[in-house]
């Protein structure tokens, strides 16, 4: 287990720009994480990282929060242009991920697959080229006061045997 603070780093063109795993209690704040190929953040197998007033960009998901033992805090971020996820939980993770803002993210805004069961608590997607909101694959969470807005292809995708609670979404402007 270990913990550390990384603040106003730059970090882009790799594999996976921040992972906090095994525990790890890392504090990432004011930082721009762009280009990874797999993920900007990942944070996994029992991460209790708090993720917050960051600009995550560019990668391949740009947020993935993986482990039934995953307790992390994303808030207040900027996650734009994912090829596939703004934020994805998966692997039956919990955490938080709140006030973030997501925009043109191919896969989805926010979302949950294989049991992930995080709570989505105020958060705005403007402009994501998939759904604000995609779950499936078993996927879970709890969606509360989330805004979709300005151009998604979807609002709302709820796929193969996945059982989100969602309340209070407002989409306006999909396609």
């Amino acid at each position: 287990e270990g913990a550390g603070t990384l603040v106003a780093n730059r970090i882009e063109n790799c594999l996976v720009g921040l992972k906090v795993h095994r525990g790890g209690e890392c504090t990432a704040r004011a930082n721009e994480i762009r280009n990874c190929h797999d993920v900007g953040v990942r944070l996994a197998d029992g991460s209790r990282a708090t993720i917050e007033k960051n600009t995550i960009v560019g990668n391949g998901t740009n947020v993935e929060i993986d482990g039934s033992d995953s307790l992390p805090i994303v808030s207040k971020n900027t996650i734009r242009d994912a090829t596939k996820y703004g934020i994805l939980s998966t692997g039956r993770a919990k955490g938080t991920v709140s006030k973030n803002t997501t925009q043109g993210n191919r896969g989805a805004g926010v979302g949950t697959t294989k049991g992930g069961n995080s709570l989505f608590d105020r958060n705005v997607s403007a402009c994501d080229k998939g759904p604000a909101i995609r779950c499936s694959e078993g996927g879970k969470g709890v969606f509360v006061n989330h805004v979709a807005n300005r151009g998604m292809s979807k609002g709302c995708v709820i796929e193969s045997e996945a059982e989100p609670t969602i309340t209070r979404l407002v989409v306006s402007g999909a396609e």
